[in-house]
């Protein structure tokens, strides 16, 4: 009896000393794994994931407001049609009336249209009329690509040399993925050439370029207002440069540019753009202008919940592997008996 209580007595003690010394290594390996995560997850810089990347086909949607100008071989030798009645009546002289017809074509019937044409022939007048309407709007379905379509055609006489042409087209450009965002996108170029023209054609797709990022949800309303203010009767806001520079200030504007793939590799170049040599029975002017909108990749700010997750996200990845490779080296340490233990008691 006595040797049975000693042996009990024996084991009892084992136990508690074992129990102990698993503790205080516990919390020193426990210590080492929480510390050398949290400098990993920022030494790799990914802990918080400020901004964010989603793509997202925008509705694009042409407002009937334009400008074209083209530019003969003297500074005061051009022709001009605008959609602003003030800037028609103050280029009497140089003005042509166009008749617009747009056409609208939903290519994979997703309420937005993939494809808008406009036909716009220009006639030669002593005086400033308006036209009876301005434009006829169709829309047709069909059955993957947005693509708007323009045709400007101006009568030209036998003098008439064109060797530049300035335009501007108006749109109206809708995000709602994530925040809901709406602004006045232009398209606006200014192209010359040595040698008199017949046609310029100018095909690229719709590209928007943001100088900062999205908001991750709401109303986005930053995007700089209206080029152009109807309602004022300052002419010079209608001068080309001045609306080239107040474009340039926006922080989204809208460009035109060409987006392949070539083995697998992105490139991103300019427009197309090619000038037809001016023929001797040349009679008209034709600018052709083609833009293509697809899904686009676009920067936004993340919100609070989402910077929280990816934090959580970078720390627990390196939390599964270093806890791994940590209990497997604590297992061995103890199990072979390689530290040395203190039996500390208060």
């Amino acid at each position: 009896m006595f040797s049975c209580l000693l042996l009990q007595h024996f084991f009892v003690c084992i136990h508690v000393i074992a129990h102990v010394i698993c503790r205080v290594y516990n919390s020193m390996f426990i210590a080492v794994v929480l510390v050398n995560n949290i400098a990993k997850t920022f030494l790799f810089q990914g802990f918080w994931k400020k901004f964010g990347e989603y793509r997202e086909q925008a509705a694009v949607y042409y407002k009937q407001r334009f400008i074209v100008l083209l530019k003969g071989e003297e500074p005061n030798d051009y022709l001009v049609w605008s959609s602003y009645p003030l800037l028609n009546h103050a280029e009497e002289a140089h003005a042509r009336i166009a008749v617009v017809e747009e056409y609208e074509i939903d290519l994979n019937d997703d309420e937005k249209p993939d494809q808008i044409s406009l036909i716009m022939p220009f006639f030669r007048i002593n005086g400033i009329r308006e036209p009876s309407h301005f434009g006829k709007k169709r829309k047709i379905h069909k059955s993957t690509r947005f693509q708007i379509e323009l045709n400007v055609t101006f009568p030209l006489t036998d003098k008439d040399r064109i060797h530049g042409v300035f335009f501007i087209f108006f749109f109206d450009y809708k995000l709602d993925y994530r925040s809901r965002f709406s602004m006045e996108a232009a398209i606006i170029d200014d192209l010359e050439r040595i040698f008199p023209s017949s046609s310029l054609t100018v095909s690229g797709e719709l590209w928007l370029d943001q100088m900062i990022p999205f908001w991750s949800s709401g109303f986005d309303s930053d995007h700089g207002g209206l080029l152009i203010n109807e309602s004022s009767l300052d002419l010079i806001q209608y001068n080309p440069t001045i609306i080239a520079s107040r474009h340039s200030l926006k922080n989204f504007t809208t460009t035109l540019k060409r987006h392949f793939i070539f083995h697998g590799q992105q490139d991103i170049r300019r427009k197309f753009v090619t000038w037809t040599p001016r023929q001797a029975d040349s009679s008209h002017f034709v600018l052709h202008l083609s833009i293509r909108i697809s899904e686009q990749q676009l920067v936004y700010q993340t919100g609070l919940l989402e910077l929280f997750k990816w934090a959580w996200i970078q720390y627990f990845a390196f939390f599964v592997v270093v806890n791994f490779f940590v209990h497997k080296v604590r297992r061995f340490l103890f199990e072979n008996h390689l530290l040395d233990t203190i039996i500390k008691t208060e």
